[in-house]
């Protein structure tokens, strides 16, 4: 009897190990789209996303070590800034899937992010990034936004995105 209750007790301490929490991502608790204000001016918005695929879309790749294939980029946000030390500038919030070196432009002159904050789709690691640009002061007329993300590790997947938007 005692050794069947320890086969038992075994196997539920199995099933009960095995088992797998998932987190999935809310988009709406995203404390980094918290920087952005509504403003008074009339900023139209017009979003188009470009693709550049090197053929690697699996999320485990054999051998690519601790950092995970940029998968996906997207321009989530573009709008006011109301973060200090960024107030009034236009700011563009970017998602991506996987780690990567960015490579971001605002009207054909290089931006860098300052602020990023991960997230985890599922398990406990994360799985992408949110990056948070600064684009400078506002100014009338179209604008666009450009960002390629690199993956940090072989075989080098290339992502891209942009925006178009317009000030008036």
């Amino acid at each position: 009897m005692k050794k069947m209750c320890i086969i038992i007790m075994t196997v539920i301490m199995l099933f009960l190990l095995s088992i797998t929490a998932f987190a999935a991502e809310s988009t709406t608790t995203n404390s980094l789209q918290n920087y952005f204000k509504n403003d008074p001016r009339d900023l139209k918005i017009s979003m188009s996303e470009a693709v550049n695929d090197t053929g690697i879309s699996t999320r485990g790749w054999p051998g690519e070590g601790p950092a995970k294939q940029v998968t996906s980029v997207s321009i989530e946000q573009v709008g006011i800034l109301n973060v200090d030390g960024h107030e009034g500038n236009i700011g563009v919030l970017v998602k991506v899937i996987g780690y990567g070196r960015d490579y971001a432009k605002y009207d054909s002159s290089p931006v860098n992010y300052f602020s990023s904050e991960g997230f985890i789709l599922y398990g406990t690691l994360v799985d992408g990034w949110y990056y948070l640009y600064d684009c400078g002061a506002p100014t009338l007329g179209d604008h666009r936004f450009d960002i390629e993300m690199v993956s940090l590790n072989p075989p080098y997947t290339e992502k891209s995105a942009w925006a178009t938007f317009t000030i008036k």
